[in-house]
């Protein structure tokens, strides 16, 4: 999101924007976008930790590459800061079809040991010391508040297709 769409954003009145930085796998609509009117998005982190932050623990983050943005977090929340947006960083904490399926020693399990590829399980250490290091990544962005999602224990009745995840159903309050 560049300066001059914050600036857009500022003169019809939005003055806070929540922006996934840390999210699961998701298919979303895209009215914008009528050929890719469905699109398929990996759960990954949306900024590039430094060595001292997240890589530093036995799970490693999956940056989200975003064309145009070399951290896209810290981008876009200095551009909304100079048109007095303020950036929330909208973190899901242990739910990531694409971390489950690639640290699956760190995954839930149902009580009969069925794994649950969608979900970490908060009882580990490491997803705790993994969970810090993204939350302390996030806030070193300079994101006016965090909003945590899925902080505790997930479900096995949770939707999730091998392709997407879940569906994202967008809600907007005015």
């Amino acid at each position: 999101m560049t300066r001059g769409a914050c600036s857009t954003m500022a003169d019809v009145g939005v003055d806070t924007i929540d922006l996934a930085s840390h999210y699961h796998s998701v298919r979303s609509m895209q009215p914008r976008f009528p050929n890719r009117l469905f699109e398929s998005f990996p759960g990954e982190i949306y900024l590039y930790p430094t060595d001292d932050q997240i890589d530093g623990t036995p799970i490693d983050s999956l940056p989200n590459e975003v064309p145009r943005f070399k951290d896209s977090l810290a981008e876009i929340v200095g551009s909304a800061d100079g048109v007095g947006i303020d950036v929330n960083g909208w973190v899901v904490l242990f739910h990531n079809s694409r971390l489950g399926a690639r640290y699956p020693v760190y995954r839930s399990e149902s009580a009969y040991s069925d794994p649950q590829n969608h979900a970490f399980c908060p009882s580990h250490p490491e997803v705790r010391e993994y969970i810090a290091a993204v939350i302390d990544a996030v806030a070193d962005r300079g994101v006016a508040e965090i909003q945590l999602e899925k902080d505790g224990f997930p479900t096995v009745f949770h939707g999730h297709c091998r392709e997407f995840g879940h569906d994202k159903r967008e809600a907007f309050t005015a």
